[in-house]
């Protein structure tokens, strides 16, 4: 079962580059990833997970 916060690590990178590729510059973006709480034996791949970019 995949860690949740390397998954959501994983997402914001995605996230991130996708901005970069329409022309957002790597130096105005910031970007923090959050995992909600959740009983640990729910599968993180179906939690939530908020990740936000300035």
């Amino acid at each position: 079962m995949p860690d949740a916060y390397l998954l959501a690590s994983a997402r914001a990178g995605v996230v991130r580059d996708l901005f970069a590729a329409r022309g957002v510059r790597p130096d105005r973006m910031k970007t923090s990833v959050s995992v909600d709480a959740a009983p640990e034996n729910s599968d993180p791949v179906t939690r939530q997970v908020d990740v936000l970019v300035n």
